[in-house]
């Protein structure tokens, strides 16, 4: 189901998620809403936060890439950490959430992580370019971070 998309300066958005800890049908149900709302959109990933639920899960396109032809798989992340992070790297960034405004950020260009899927299989990768900045991005929701209250800073 395609739900509604909060927008800042909504309350939801500034608030730290939860851990899942059940990886059961209500999961299944976030992620399929999660998806069904990205592929109404045209972006690269979307954070349960951002559809009115606080817990630490977000999807997104995998590689992150624009080229219409170009394959991607949806990667579901559950529980995510960043392991390790390198080579910096700045991009114009956009959100649902906060319409009509980009900003530039600096960010990890190379990221290493490990999430749980839908399953509740462990599992480890290592992101760079386009698909780590987005991981990242994603990644803020889930602590209370959008464009409109991000702190310029550079990651190590």
């Amino acid at each position: 189901m395609i739900r509604p998309i909060l927008v800042w300066p909504n309350p939801l958005l500034s608030q730290i998620s939860s851990d899942v800890v059940s990886f059961d049908a209500e999961l299944d149900s976030l992620l399929d809403d999660l998806s069904d709302t990205l592929m109404s959109q045209n972006g690269f990933g979307i954070a349960a936060p951002q559809i009115g639920t606080l817990k630490r899960v977000f999807i997104m396109y995998y590689p992150a890439s624009r080229q219409k032809n170009s394959k991607k798989e949806v990667l579901e992340i559950i529980n995510p950490v960043t392991i390790a992070g390198s080579v910096a790297a700045s991009y114009n960034e956009a959100c649902f959430s906060v319409p009509n405004f980009e900003k530039r950020i600096v960010r990890n260009g190379i990221v290493e992580v490990e999430f749980y899927n839908r399953q509740g299989m462990k599992q480890h990768i290592r992101l760079a370019g386009m698909a780590a900045i987005v991981f990242q991005h994603e990644f803020d929701h889930l602590n209370g971070i959008t464009l409109a209250n991000q702190k310029d800073r550079k990651k190590k």
